[in-house]
């Protein structure tokens, strides 16, 4: 215990011992996706999105999907709609069932809380509620584990209840009032109570990626390179690309200083027509919101030199309720100045 307090300061104390493993990390799974993709693309992938999948044929050892597409090899990674993706050429030998977890996410002032993910012992359906920092310094709290349809991202009163009362065994102090916003996502559990990786057995050269609950995320390059070794030993994908491209560049727009963005836009003016189809900015609003700019970068300063750091915090935190209270009560005249901004 004496441990975990120096570890984890604002672990419940009635916590007395945990299992610590070091080698557990934090990503953005989403931006983890998004780069895998772009890599891909630079390699001369065609992405093709928002494009439902309703038929697959085949024509000897050729696979058509949608009558449009041709492959020697398909692989079904369709998540929640695994087994009816397979439906589509054979009839499934599996089910699975979408189970949703509900999140909460919280605000920056909640960020430090914890240090680690924190997970409490798990449980036949799972491993329970955690609370964990975030990549981009939020804080993390849920999920629930609750059977569903395929459709259904819908969060709910008693979902969330349950994360309430499961997260404060964990972490008492957590300020659960500063919820930035309630998610839930769909995990795709299979009948089978594990992965379904490999080659199907009816359908030659029609690979299964199904079942991919929790920890899938971090299975998923361990999975992918395996998928590549079973088609390699097919005597496909033999050849390594020599000019492959490992990387890419992101810029992060909103992580750059003023003078960043400017220079940024003088030299990619396409970023900034661009921007421009999307944001109409008359030049009255453009100039508020340049002194709105210069004046807020101006005030942090002010604030971080003369406050602590908490009470920099309680400051935004009493700035925020005021805030709050000032949109609540003059709404017509802020809806006013946004249609002139």
């Amino acid at each position: 215990q004496p441990e975990l307090s120096v570890m984890e300061p604002n672990l419940n104390p009635d916590c007395t011992s945990a299992l610590y493993a070091p080698s557990a990390c934090i990503i953005n799974p989403w931006q983890f996706a998004i780069a895998l993709s772009e890599v891909a693309i630079q390699n001369g992938v065609e992405l093709r999105l928002n494009e439902e999948v309703t038929s697959i044929k085949k024509d000897g050892d050729i696979f058509i999907v949608n009558d449009t597409y041709k492959a020697p090899l398909v692989v079904n990674c369709a998540g929640v709609m695994c087994d009816h993706v397979t439906g589509l050429i054979k009839k499934p030998d599996y089910k699975i069932t979408p189970n949703k977890g509900e999140y909460y996410l919280l605000d920056k002032s909640q960020g430090n809380l914890v240090h680690h993910v924190i997970f409490q012992c798990p449980t036949k359906i799972g491993k329970g509620v955690l609370v964990a920092p975030t990549v981009d310094g939020n804080l993390i709290v849920g999920p629930t584990s609750t059977n569903t349809d395929a459709n259904d991202y819908s969060t709910t009163s008693a979902g969330l209840k349950i994360i309430r009362e499961n997260a404060f065994k964990s972490i008492p102090n957590m300020k659960l009032q500063e919820n930035i916003r309630t998610f839930a996502g769909l995990r795709a559990r299979s009948d089978t109570k594990d992965f379904i990786i490999g080659e199907d057995k009816d359908v030659h050269n029609f690979f299964l990626i199904a079942g991919m609950a929790s920890p899938g995320l971090s299975s998923a390059s361990a999975i992918a390179l395996d998928i590549v070794r079973m088609m390699q030993e097919k005597d496909y994908f033999l050849n390594l690309k020599k000019d492959y491209v490992s990387t890419r560049k992101v810029v992060r727009f909103k992580e750059m200083s003023h003078e960043q963005r400017k220079e940024y836009i003088e030299k990619h003016p396409d970023y900034e027509n661009k921007r421009k189809n999307y944001v109409k900015v008359t030049p009255k609003g453009a100039k508020i919101a340049k002194e709105v700019m210069d004046y807020d970068e101006q005030w942090d300063k002010i604030c971080s030199e003369n406050l602590s750091e908490k009470e920099f915090e309680e400051f935004k935190t009493t700035l925020k309720k005021i805030y709050s209270t000032i949109v609540k009560e003059k709404k017509n005249e802020f809806l006013q100045l946004i249609y002139i901004f």
